[in-house]
């Protein structure tokens, strides 16, 4: 996905699930909820960093909300989701980097 598309959805997550974005300049590269984060990577992957909590069945419950808000407002846009820690067919150099300086700055630091 290229960064306008990842913009679009973080934006309908947080229009339609109440989230807060974070902004850097006038580009959206995250959510916030309470004390759960959406992050944006530098490949254009996002993750969930879930709030502290008591037991393994509010983070169940926490990760299957957080799946289902990411797949309703996907699905609109004629998106998928794959569970996957890598990106089995592209190189490094075919990712598309993300616009916020802490990935670009992940990137030039890994990949110089």
């Amino acid at each position: 996905m290229k960064y306008e598309q990842i913009a679009e959805l973080l934006n309908g997550i947080a229009e339609r699930f109440e989230w807060d974005k974070i902004m850097e300049g006038d580009k959206i590269i995250g959510l916030k909820q309470g004390k759960q984060n959406i992050s944006l990577e530098p490949g254009g992957q996002f993750e969930l960093s879930g709030a502290p909590l008591e037991t393994l069945h509010q983070t169940y419950a926490e990760v299957n909300s957080h799946q289902y808000q990411v797949k309703a407002v996907a699905e609109e846009m004629g998106i998928g989701f794959l569970g996957m820690g890598f990106q089995p067919k592209w190189g490094i150099k075919d990712i598309p980097i993300m616009p916020n300086v802490r990935c670009v700055t992940i990137v030039e630091l890994i990949y110089p």
